[in-house]
Formats: structure tokens, C-alpha cells, sequence
């Protein structure tokens, strides 16, 4: 088997994420896997692997290889972040990190709709069976927010000193004075942050210590006890730290007055974690996973539609194509159709026919299409005069189907080879649907235009040439269609036959904006769905005028909006008004205040933010990030004016915050004290290459309310923010 693990924090050369990169290309390589890391889409298309191991939420599904992610997450971080719930519905399937997490990503499938399989085995961030971590590797104290930062364990630090006087070597500070007290007894010491503990989520340092033989003190935790009953000893997390410290400096007496016992005790834990939870055993599993994950997101050829095929598929197993698909040609080069048709010819779900609708010579077509011809079950060309209008040739196209199913492909974009098949999938399992839609990734193709992304940022700071992102990944809503927000592609959906009757094939004759008219025709009546997949890639050209968009007038683009209006203004299921505004679309004008107290944050995609409060959203982790469209009249760059409350309190005794535009930091402060601060910064005119900016925060030394030991409340706090405006930069 040949896979791809992706590095998803490329510019961070050591920590827990990098570690476990490390890990699983060992144990892939342990089990005979041709296994190779990857960071960008082209990493992955060069080394075309059988799957792709998305090894943290922050990425999403980029390439036409079943991407399967890898949650391990504890939920509290997951289930607020738009961004991380989306990339995980990207996927093809997903292996959650314990029995917890995947009980909540079943549940969001299930609330999606989306047909995605969720692995019934979890992967922990352990070494490997026969290859033991040694002893004086593993770490004797791992405590959630060491090394030197404050934490809530403060309390129990300073108890255990009290316990266990530090020796009289003069070594300072809790840390390091505990820490050798416990080599010297050859005992491991390691607890988990409250969340981890209650979704069952292990520390690489708790599994190192176990794999290598040490006799290892732990919090209680179900999870724990399930797996390794009473091989290690227990502490109840919940305890006052004084009776914490007690229990702990009980277990490092009794290991230094039974060495044997405590010895013959590490070593049935160290048997059970190689048997079960060494990453390797766990990975044996992995490709019967992939095959239920080929087979359910039609990655094979006869996928499950051949049986629990919609009616229409047996009335044309034998007489023509099962879907057809319209081709419009006539303005790009004959490469470009024959890009477009290979990815049709690529299909795993059919047979599939062809109607190519020409509207204006191009060189070589002709001899390209009779080459493509055979590879189809029918291949019609008609040819139309050239109007000038889009929808003539779209309309030809409607008027020639034939097929139970049809859809249109745009001559210089690609669908993926499962595309068609999780969409007839779909239709199969859901009769009442009429028109289906999957989700688009964006390829843009000119030399040098990368999409940043919140998990690139990172001390080596590295340019990631990734040039994919997801643009479109939506459930279906009529009132963002009628505010002519066109988040359909033209070439991701396939829909039946039966909805091409009656005014529906009267061409509306327009120049631009025929499928959205298409679709406000069809919404007021027909049932639209999704399946979540982001199977269809709208290749751009940001630098070129090859883009059809790019070549009609804002006047015309003006008058046909508004003969769209008249044409549906009937329609009853169409809302006359929008009622909603997609996330992270919706625009702003310079100098407008954006107030964090209030919903603004409808306009920003979020991601490691809370949702709006009274005082503002606050920052959840080391790093967070908005991302949202740039406004008008910023030619000369941008003035930022924040408005944010450091969280600084007597346990972190101070905070540092870099703020960077598309990875590139533009600015950063150290805060000693809890107060409001106003503050400008400028974002140049290279970082908004894009109609889209992503800005981010990267927080450290942040404060957990939890520490204080009377609050629930298990954030790692950084920042509170409360407003920003945008303003056009002086020349």
C-alpha cells in the first residue's frame, strides 16, 4: 500500500504534531506501507497514493485520493470551529483518537447527512510494539503545560515539595527537583489536561512511559483503567492537592521498597500496549478501513449504486449512457476540453455519454474528440451559432439529453473519477432528491499564488506553495441562491431527466449568470441536495483573462441579474428576500466598526475563537485566525485598528501575541497587564493578493481559568477581542 501522511504544520520542526508524523511513517514502514510525508496537493499528486492520512483537522481534502483525517482533538476545541468542521466533513473517512471523539464525529455525520464511514478503531500517539522506548528517553514528570509556563498543577508542584523535599544537589525549581526525585526511584509521573481525560485521549508521554517498562503513576481515568487495568497506579485527579501529593509520594515509596513488584507491574503494562495500543498493531487496521472507505465513497469501479441503483438505472443498463454530461466548447484551446474529458472518461460510476456543444471553431478539436469518442457510451456533437449568449449553448445541451441523469462539465475544469458515483450513490439512497451537488476545491493556476492556511504559520517560516483550498463545501439554501450567491459550481451537480419539461427548456438567452438561473428555476420546486464531498475542482487563473467571469461587463452582469429576478419573481419556495448570509462571504466597508459583542462574526470564517459573547470572542489555544473578504478601496493596503484585552493574571503573569496576514507576521507585543489596548497595524499590499485574507493570532504563555481550581472552565485563554475596523492605508 502506498500512502501519504501530510505534514499539516510544515513550518514546526519539533512538537507533538511533528512527533506524531514521525511515529506514523515509522509504523507504516514497520508494516511493509510505501509510506512518504507530504505537505502540499502537489506533494500528494506527484506521489499518487492509494490514500492520503490527514493527520489534523486544520487541513481539509485537496486531491482526488480518498483523504482519510485523523481526530484526535478533544471535542471542547472541535465542536465550536466552524473551520475544523469543515475540513472534517472534507474527508472520505475519518479515524478518531479515541471511542469519545468518535462517538461525536458519528453524531456529526449523521447530523450532516453526509454517507462517511468513521473507524471503529482509534490511533494513540504511541511508539511501536517491538521497538521500546528507553527508559532513561522518557520523560519523568509530563505535566500539561511544562516546560515553564505556569499551570494548573502549581498547587500540587508545591505540595510535592513539601512531600518530597528536593535533594541537596541545589537543583532548582519544582519541576526540575521533582522530575529527578522520581528518575531516582525510576517511577513516571504523568497526568492529562481534564479534557483529554474525559475524551479518553492519551499523552505521548504517558504511552512512552508505559511502552518503556517504567512503573508509571497516572490520573484515573476510565479510559485508562479499561486498557490497563491495574498496571499502573492511579491518583484521583479530582483530589485536593495535598491528598494528590500524598497518594503520589505513596506510589514512589512503594515502588523503591518492592522493586520487583513495581517492575513485574510495568511489564504486563508494557505487554498490553504492545499487543493493543503500540501505533503500529493499531494501524493494521487501516487498510480494511480504506476499502470500506473506497467502496462507500465510489472510489471503485460498480460501486454501490449497482445495488441499491435508483429505477432509472436499470431502464438504461443495456440501451445508453446512465448520465450524460454537456460539454461547452469554443473559446479555450483543445487541451483544455481534452482535460475535461479525460476526467470524464475517469469515472468509476456509469456508462457515461457526452453531449459537446461547439459554438466557435478551435483548432485540433475535431481530431482531439474522435480520439476521446470511443472511451464513452455515446458522444453527440452539436454545434450552435455563436451568440454571444452562455445560455444558448446550454440550453442545446438540455434540449439533447437523453440519459436518466445529466449534468455539465466546464471544458477547462476537472471532476474527480469518484465524482459522479458518490452522486448517484446519493440519489440512491435518498429516491425524493432531484438535483445533487457535491463541494469544489479551488486550483489556482497561475505560478506563484498560494492560498495560506492557520496551520502553515510556525517558527521556520517557510512559504508553503499550496495553491488548493476548499471553496465550496455547502448545504443547500434557497435564500443564498436568491441573493445570487453561487456556491453550486456548474459542473458539480448531476440531476434527473425528469425535471427537463415544460419552461424549463426555454432558453432564457443571457450572456452570464445562466446557472444561477438554472437553479433559482429549478429551487422553487425541485429538491436540491449535497453530498459533501469536494469532488469537483474550479481550476483559476487569477492573471489571465481565460476566465469566462472575467470577460463580461459589471453592467451586463447588472442586467441579467436583473432579468433573473423577473424570470423567478413567482417562484413560491424562493425566498423574494435572502434570509441568511453565508459565513465568511459577506463584505464590509472601510472604516465600518466590526463589533465582536454583537454577531459580526456571521462576516468572518472562524477558527481557535469562541463564539460572540457579551465582552467580545476569545481566543482558545495558541493560535487563532479569521478569515474574510477583503474591502473595497484597499489598493494601497490596509490599516488595521484592534481593540483586545490580554489575558494576563497572576498564574501566566504575562502574554505574547504575534499578529500575521497570510502567514507573514506583521506585528507583535508582550502584555504584562489585564487592560483594554487599542492598536494599529498595517497589512500591506502584497499580503492581499486575494479577494480573501486570512489574519491570525499566535498566543502564547495563555492562561486556563481551570488553574484557579474552582472553574470549570478549560480554556487556554490569550486574548479577548472586541472590535476592529479596517481603513484604507495612506499611499
Amino acid at each position: 500500500m502506498r500512502i501519504a501522511i501530510q505534514n499539516c504544520w510544515p513550518n514546526m520542526a519539533s512538537g507533538p504534531e511533528a512527533d506524531f508524523l514521525r511515529r506514523l511513517l515509522a509504523a507504516a514502514g514497520r508494516l511493509g506501507w510505501e509510506a512518504a510525508e507530504v505537505v502540499t496537493s502537489g506533494d500528494i499528486l506527484a506521489f499518487d497514493p492509494d490514500c492520503v492520512l490527514v493527520t489534523h483537522e486544520f487541513q481539509p481534502k485537496l486531491t482526488h485520493h480518498p483523504a482519510i483525517g485523523v481526530c484526535r482533538t478533544p471535542r471542547r476545541l472541535v465542536g465550536r470551529d466552524a473551520l475544523r468542521l469543515g475540513n472534517i466533513l472534507s474527508y472520505d473517512g475519518v479515524i478518531p483518537g479515541s471511542e469519545p471523539v468518535g462517538r461525536f464525529l458519528r453524531d456529526l455525520v449523521f447530523a450532516a447527512g453526509k454517507d462517511m464511514p468513521v473507524a471503529e478503531f482509534s490511533l494513540w500517539p504511541g511508539g511501536l510494539a517491538d521497538d521500546p522506548v528507553a527508559e532513561d528517553a522518557v520523560s519523568a514528570l509530563s505535566l500539561p503545560g511544562l516546560p515553564g509556563a505556569p499551570s494548573r498543577f502549581a498547587p500540587l508542584l508545591a505540595a510535592l515539595a513539601r512531600r518530597m523535599p528536593p535533594p541537596a544537589d541545589g537543583t532548582e525549581g519544582w519541576e526540575s527537583a521533582l522530575s529527578l526525585r522520581l528518575r531516582e526511584a525510576g517511577v513516571a509521573l504523568c497526568l492529562h489536561e481534564p479534557s483529554c481525560r474525559a475524551d479518553g485521549l492519551p499523552s505521548t508521554a504517558f504511552l512512552d512511559a508505559v511502552a518503556s517498562g517504567k512503573p508509571t503513576i497516572v490520573d484515573d481515568a476510565d479510559f485508562i483503567r479499561h486498557a490497563f487495568r491495574d498496571t499502573v497506579l492511579y491518583v484521583d485527579p479530582a483530589a485536593d492537592p495535598a491528598d494528590m501529593a500524598e497518594r503520589i509520594a505513596g506510589h514512589v515509596a512503594w515502588a523503591q521498597r518492592h522493586p520487583a513488584a513495581a517492575a513485574a507491574r510495568a511489564r504486563r503494562a508494557r505487554a498490553i500496549f504492545a499487543a493493543r495500543f503500540s501505533l503500529d498493531r493499531q494501524m493494521e487496521r487501516l487498510p480494511a478501513f480504506l476499502e470500506e472507505v473506497r467502496e462507500r465513497g465510489g472510489f471503485t469501479r460498480q460501486p454501490r449504486l449497482s445495488r441499491t441503483a435508483p429505477p432509472e438505472a436499470g431502464a438504461a443498463e443495456n440501451r445508453g449512457p446512465l448520465v450524460e454530461y454537456i460539454v461547452r466548447a469554443g473559446s479555450r484551446p483543445a487541451a483544455m476540453v481534452e482535460r475535461c474529458m479525460r476526467s470524464l472518461a475517469a469515472q468509476t460510476a456509469g456508462p457515461v455519454g457526452v453531449i459537446l456543444v461547439q459554438y466557435h471553431p478551435v483548432d485540433g478539436l475535431d481530431e482531439a474528440m474522435e480520439r476521446w469518442r470511443p472511451r464513452f457510451a455515446s458522444f453527440r456533437h452539436v454545434r450552435v451559432p455563436n451568440t454571444g449568449l452562455r445560455s444558448t449553448s446550454m440550453w442545446a445541451g438540455l434540449r439533447a439529453v437523453s440519459a436518466p441523469f445529466f449534468g455539465i462539465h466546464d471544458d477547462d475544469d476537472v471532476i474527480h473519477p469518484n465524482h459522479a458515483a458518490s452522486i448517484l450513490d446519493h440519489f440512491a439512497r435518498s429516491p425524493d432528491a432531484e438535483l445533487v451537488y457535491s463541494g469544489a476545491l479551488r486550483v489556482e493556476e497561475d505560478a506563484g499564488r498560494y492560498f495560506p492556511r492557520v496551520n502553515f504559520a510556525g517558527p521556520l517560516g517557510r512559504e508553503i506553495p499550496e495553491n488548493r483550498r476548499v471553496e465550496f463545501l455547502d448545504r443547500f439554501s434557497a435564500a443564498r441562491l436568491s441573493s445570487f450567491d453561487n456556491y453550486i459550481l456548474s459542473h458539480s451537480w448531476l440531476a434527473r431527466r425528469s425535471l427537463l419539461k415544460g419552461a424549463v427548456l426555454d432558453d432564457p438567452e443571457m450572456e452570464v449568470g445562466e446557472d444561477l438561473y438554472f437553479y433559482q428555476l429549478l429551487a422553487g420546486s425541485a429538491r436540491f441536495e449535497t453530498t459533501l464531498r469536494p469532488t469537483a475542482e474550479w481550476h483559476w487563473r487569477s492573471a489571465a483573462r481565460a476566465n469566462s467571469m472575467l470577460n463580461v461587463s459589471q453592467d451586463n452582469w447588472a442586467r441579467d441579474i436583473e432579468r433573473i429576478r423577473q424570470r423567478v419573481r413567482f417562484q413560491e419556495k424562493l425566498p423574494v428576500s435572502p434570509t441568511e448570509t453565508p459565513v465568511g462571504r459577506a463584505s464590509f466597508t472601510l472604516g465600518e466598526p466590526i463589533d465582536f459583542r454583537r454577531p459580526e462574526t456571521q462576516r468572518f470564517v472562524l477558527c481557535g475563537f469562541s463564539q460572540p459573547g457579551a465582552d467580545g470572542i476569545w481566543s482558545e489555544g495558541s493560535m487563532a485566525c479569521l478569515e474574510f473578504v477583503v474591502p473595497s478601496g484597499s489598493g494601497n493596503g490596509l490599516c488595521m485598528e484592534l481593540t483586545f484585552i490580554p489575558v494576563v493574571t497572576a498564574q501566566n503573569g504575562f502574554v505574547t501575541i504575534d499578529v500575521h496576514a497570510d502567514n507573514h507576521v506583521l506585528a507583535s507585543w508582550r502584555h504584562e497587564s489585564w487592560q483594554e489596548v487599542s492598536a494599529t497595524v498595517r497589512i500591506p499590499t502584497e499580503r492581499l493578493g486575494g479577494e480573501r485574507l486570512l489574519l491570525g493570532f499566535t498566543i502564547t504563555n495563555t492562561f486556563n481559568p481551570s488553574w484557579q481550581g474552582d472553574s470549570l472552565d478549560d480554556r487556554d485563554l490569550g486574548l479577548l477581542l472586541k472590535a476592529i475596523v479596517f481603513r484604507a492605508a495612506p499611499p
